[in-house]
């Protein structure tokens, strides 16, 4: 097993030949081809029959197809929660469409009848969307590690546009809501909780899996480099973006953490001692918490929306948002909040001056408004 060798042989007719041949279930398999490059490519196929047992010339499900994707997501530490949406969509919209259909035969054009019937069933524009990213990163997964023979050798789904989303307007608290929500829960035993998340714009899950080993309290700076998984329903030492972020304290942050009580291990628990879990947040202490301020109720992502807003408001750039709020993309930050920002807005508008009669392109801002 793993015996390979291809030799140039002339036959009959004089003819120069190169013979491939690979060793396969104890005897060796031989066969004589006019180029090199022929050879090379039939002892590609013969080895990874051999290797793998899989029929090159057979049929490939879509099933397969995920779950070799999947494998491969688990196996790079892809977050929990994002694979049980995949699952979802898999088990929901994709599967039921294919079916047993040999993905190899598949053209782009029944591809895009996958979206059409989806828009049929009613499906938003961003969950199709969703359901089209996981196609892309399934054919790419495929292709990227020559799975099933190499034989998928070029992704249809980056030829398939998106479709035109209408973002959602994002729910936050101005600052008059802010201001009756802490109030009204000041004598909560979650205050700290509420304050401390109002004031790092930290994801609810980060927030909860904090521990003291996190926060320098002589740099007022708070290490990000864990969350809560709701899918693993454990602590784990990874961020959504799999970078570590440094967070800045300020007064208030500070002020949060000092009212806390526990001296080691979890920042913020119950009154029994178990730690503040993301789910608890959302369906039962913050709804009570709005309630109890009479405020529009808003979810634990509200609260970093209200960071982040607020930040943009008082003057903040978008780049230092991204980098404490932990995006992937600068991109996708200015989506959500560069509206916020009076002078990211004005910058824009003054892009574009005219100069002696002549339209002349200013990125530094130079213009006049």
């Amino acid at each position: 097993k793993g015996e390979t060798m291809i030799r140039k042989v002339t036959n009959k007719n004089g003819q120069t030949m190169y013979e491939a041949r690979v060793k396969r279930c104890g005897r060796v398999l031989s066969q004589r081809f006019d180029n090199r490059k022929k050879a090379d490519l039939w002892i590609n196929k013969v080895r990874y029959k051999r290797d793998t047992g899989f029929p090159l010339n057979g049929p490939v499900s879509i099933k397969a197809m995920f779950e070799k994707y999947l494998g491969y997501a688990e196996n790079r530490g892809r977050a929990g929660s994002t694979l049980k949406q995949h699952k979802e969509n898999f088990r929901n919209h994709i599967l039921p469409f294919y079916g047993n259909e040999d993905m190899k035969s598949v053209t782009i054009e029944e591809h895009e009848r996958l979206f059409m019937e989806l828009k049929k069933k009613g499906l938003r524009a961003a969950s199709n969307n969703r359901v089209r990213s996981l196609m892309c990163v399934i054919y790419s997964t495929a292709i990227k590690k020559r799975f099933f023979g190499g034989v998928f050798k070029e992704n249809p789904f980056t030829y398939i546009e998106k479709l035109p989303e209408n973002r959602r307007k994002i729910v936050f608290f101005d600052s008059a809501s802010m201001n009756l929500f802490l109030e009204a829960n000041r004598d909560s035993y979650y205050y700290p909780l509420w304050l401390f998340l109002l004031n790092t714009g930290l994801r609810i899950g980060e927030a909860c899996a904090l521990d003291r080993v996190q926060i320098d309290f002589a740099t007022s700076i708070v290490s990000i480099d864990r969350t809560w998984s709701d899918h693993e329903n454990v602590v784990v030492h990874r961020t959504k973006s799999k970078k570590v972020r440094h967070v800045g304290l300020n007064n208030e942050a500070l002020h949060a953490l000092s009212l806390v009580h526990t001296a080691d291990g979890h920042v913020f628990r119950n009154p029994d001692g178990t730690p503040v879990l993301p789910d608890h947040v959302r369906k039962k202490l913050l709804p009570e918490a709005c309630k109890r301020a009479g405020v529009p109720e808003i979810t634990p992502h509200g609260f970093r929306h209200t960071y982040a807003s607020h930040y943009m408001m008082s003057g903040g750039n978008i780049w230092d948002l991204s980098k404490v709020l932990g995006h992937s993309t600068v991109q996708l930050t200015e989506n959500y909040y560069a509206h916020f920002s009076r002078e990211h807005v004005l910058k824009r508008a003054r892009a574009i001056t005219r100069q002696e009669n002549v339209v002349v392109a200013d990125f530094d801002g130079g213009g006049v408004v």
